[in-house]
């Protein structure tokens, strides 16, 4: 199974989503030659990006179902904000922020459903439960 079976052109037409192409992804398999990654996620690396979801989602819930660049923000200045070093996190967190800012300095226009996380935060823990690992063919 390659990415041509996982991504999809978003929005939907009518009742299917139409395939994206191998061909759209042909340069992760340029970056991943260069960093010489195993395309495999193991199940430990599956359990801390199940576990960084669930507490994303859980951190998110009080914003409403909708994630958008500013609710993560918000989401991860409050989980930093009582870190040990969270002056330093803090300032490093902006940064991140303001790199993911267009020449405009507007954000990303990201808006999605917080349920698509917890889908994939499921999906995740499952693999750790029965100890699956994610494999991304390119």
């Amino acid at each position: 199974m390659g990415l041509d079976n996982v991504a999809v052109l978003w929005p939907r037409t009518g009742r299917f989503y139409e395939p994206v192409s191998a061909d759209a992804f042909a340069d992760f398999a340029e970056i991943a030659a260069a960093e010489d990654e195993d395309p495999v996620i193991d199940p430990d690396q599956c359990a801390w990006i199940a576990g960084g979801l669930e507490k994303f989602v859980a951190g998110h819930a009080a914003l409403g179902d909708v994630v958008t660049f500013d609710t993560i923000a918000q989401v991860l200045r409050g989980a930093l904000a009582d870190a040990r070093l969270a002056s330093q996190q803090l300032r490093w967190l902006e940064s991140r922020l303001d790199a993911l800012k267009d020449e405009h300095g507007q954000p990303p226009q990201w808006h999605f459903s917080l349920l698509e996380l917890d889908v994939l935060a499921r999906f995740y823990q499952r693999c750790v439960e029965r100890g699956f690992a994610v494999y991304a063919d390119f």
